[in-house]
């Protein structure tokens, strides 16, 4: 998966900087592949990181069950964002703008590592404590 997604965050850098047109937020992009499939594999594995896959599955649910197999008024950006929004913890709330709403565009790197030893995890005392 690792590798997926960096090739994915490549082609969506390659693309960006290639782009003779302003970016536009995942939300409210048309006709940029680039930003389409690559950014959205990202923001979509990076979602699902974040707030879990059972979330994630429950909003896309909402999704189909709210417009599979319907009439107009079709499902939007606009409503997969809403979905989202409705199952992302308070906490976590600025993501959902950070990702489909805004142009954010991630930097992490490690600069320094430090480590302890830890106690050995007891799952029988962790269930009763």
């Amino acid at each position: 998966m690792k590798k997926f997604l960096e090739y994915e965050m490549d082609g969506y850098l390659r693309g960006r900087s290639s782009e003779p047109e302003a970016e536009r937020p995942l939300m409210k992009t048309e006709n940029q592949g680039y930003i389409h499939y690559q950014k959205g594999s990202v923001v979509m594995y990076y979602l699902k990181e974040m707030i879990g896959e059972d979330k994630v599955n429950e909003a896309l649910r909402t999704l189909i069950d709210t417009f599979a197999y319907k009439q107009p008024p079709y499902a939007t950006s606009l409503s997969a964002v809403r979905a989202f929004r409705q199952v992302t913890p308070d906490t976590l709330q600025y993501l959902i703008g950070d990702l489909f709403e805004n142009i954010t565009v991630f930097s992490n790197r490690m600069l320094k590592a430090d480590y302890r030893k830890a106690e050995k995890f007891d799952p029988v005392r962790k269930i009763q404590g």
